[in-house]
């Protein structure tokens, strides 16, 4: 089948909105407050909006007391309401990282969180869940925190061998998950 390239000239270029969410914390109530991560965040989201097509009634920034867990909720369930097909979502967190003691599940630790209480924090596997049923074209995550490996990492139960592979080497298992299988 071939394209007609004059049929193409009539058809309207569809372009997408880019939205931003942009979270940093600081001043956190329960944890050791970071220096950088507010200005960092800001530095990046001047870059963002004043080059590239980010109009302000699609950006979304909370920082400091602004990022609570509940906060960072409604900013996804809004981006989720108001995300089509055609648009793409930039997503920012600039914070501290957290793993749970197996160090299978990772979180975002919102400002308001206690560290001791995991259900204060954002589990990462739900993060990746808002992205698998997000309807955005594409979707990209920019995350200055310990422990992001968790994004991209299955899940497993560490081997209690001596010798074994440990989970402080990502890249073992995320060459592992992305390894093709082979049929036998």
């Amino acid at each position: 089948m071939a394209i007609n390239l004059s049929d193409l000239e009539n058809q309207p270029l569809t372009r997408g909105r880019n939205f931003l969410l942009v979270i940093a914390i600081n001043a956190y109530l329960h944890l050791s407050p970071l220096r950088n991560a507010v200005l960092d965040a800001k530095r990046l989201m001047a870059v963002l909006t004043e080059k590239y097509t980010f109009d302000m009634e699609n950006v979304y920034a909370l920082y400091d007391s602004d990022a609570t867990r509940d906060t960072i909720y409604k900013a996804l369930d809004e981006l989720s309401s108001r995300i089509d097909a055609d648009d793409n979502l930039l997503m920012v967190y600039i914070g501290h990282g957290n793993t749970d003691p197996s160090g299978d599940r990772g979180y975002w630790v919102p400002v308001d969180a206690e560290i001791e209480k995991r259900s204060t924090l954002i589990p990462l596997d739900e993060i990746t869940r808002f992205m698998e049923t997000s309807k955005a074209k594409h979707i990209a995550i920019i995350a200055d925190a310990a422990f992001q490996e968790s994004l991209l990492i299955e899940p497993r139960r560490r081997s209690r061998e001596p010798g074994s592979k440990q989970r402080s080497d990502p890249t073992i298992d995320y060459q592992q998950k992305r390894r093709p299988k082979t049929k036998k």
